[in-house]
């Protein structure tokens, strides 16, 4: 006959974040590929990219800089889909833990209305 599914209530004491996508950040920079890159610290106003030292991306970045970007957040996340004016607002050496030797790239981002190319 039909299918027949046992369906069993969740007993967990906390609701769980089935979600997998992360959200992330797509850079265009002049003369480089397109970089699409995992935020990290997400908030509403910035978030924050791990670069590895050797990045053909990190030599063309400094502080101050303005960028131009598109947040791609597939799932629910602080910051909507779109495109960003974004500050680096610093370049920092990770020391320890499981991104030593990288870099940390935080960016302040402002929303813009509509979309570039």
């Amino acid at each position: 006959m039909g299918n027949n599914f046992i369906i069993r209530s969740d007993k967990r004491r906390e609701d769980r974040k089935y979600d997998l996508a992360e959200p992330l950040v797509e850079l265009r920079i002049p003369n480089l590929p397109v970089y699409q890159l995992k935020l990290y610290d997400v908030s509403q106003h910035g978030s924050g990219v791990v670069l590895k030292p050797d990045s053909r991306l990190l030599p063309q970045i400094s502080v101050g800089q303005e960028l131009r970007v598109r947040v791609l957040a597939p799932g629910v996340s602080i910051l909507e889909d779109g495109d960003y004016d974004a500050t680096v607002e610093h370049l920092t050496e990770v020391k320890t833990g499981r991104f030593n030797g990288h870099y940390v790239v935080g960016l302040s981002l402002e929303k813009k209305k509509g979309f570039w190319l």
